[in-house]
């Protein structure tokens, strides 16, 4: 049974030259990621839950210069793979590239080991692959906020439209709509996000004001 499951959970696989800067380019793209720490269903693992789409949950294990990371969706007790499958295509799609930038880092620290010269030099790589991870998540992240900023838009746009002429668009819409408005503030599109959430108060107004 164990060996089912672990076959459902994507697999990557690194040797690194260096484990202590691969150790915390992990735990900064989980912290930026804002992954928390869990044991639900026994497994000791991280998860990030939008309240939205499924779980993304991130397990890694060092043995020695070998680091190994299982990626995958939903729950340690019913995984999902993120590099096969149809199933929750865009979900898997972004997480994976979440994952690019990590990935990349520690391919680049197993790398390094063929022409550092001492652990001054080593140290000196290492603090600039994780700067490089981090500019590149960062990047990452503010496309990812805007795109969510022009939805935002486009939802509030559709649901004004919809309420003008005494349509009431659904509650999970809305939640959806108010959800990537609040994501996008965080981006350079961000008066896209305070346009949808202004929007969407006037229709519910509209609304609640036809039915009064």
């Amino acid at each position: 049974m164990g060996k089912n499951i672990q076959d459902k959970k994507s697999v990557f696989v690194f040797q690194v030259n260096d484990s202590q800067t691969a150790y915390q380019l992990i735990m900064s793209f989980l912290n930026t990621y804002k992954f928390v720490y869990s044991e639900k269903g026994g497994t000791p693992h991280y998860e990030y839950y939008d309240h939205i789409t499924a779980k993304r949950i991130f397990e890694f294990y060092f043995n020695g210069p070998q680091i190994t990371i299982y990626a995958y969706l939903r729950s340690p007790k019913n995984p999902m793979p993120i590099d096969k499958g149809v199933a929750g295509a865009a979900v898997k799609k972004e997480y994976m590239n979440n994952l690019r930038p990590l990935f990349e880092g520690l391919t680049r620290l197993t790398m390094s080991g063929n022409y550092m010269a001492n652990s001054a030099e080593s140290a000196a790589y290492g603090q600039q692959v994780m700067q490089n991870m981090n500019a590149e998540i960062k990047n990452n992240s503010d496309i990812n906020a805007g795109n969510m900023a022009v939805m935002a838009f486009v939802l509030s746009i559709i649901g004004a439209f919809l309420c003008f002429f005494g349509f009431v668009y659904g509650v999970a819409i809305l939640f959806i709509e108010v959800w990537a408005a609040i994501v996008g503030l965080e981006s350079n599109k961000w008066p896209l996000s305070v346009a949808a959430l202004l929007l969407c108060v006037a229709s519910i107004i509209v609304c609640v004001s036809a039915y009064l």
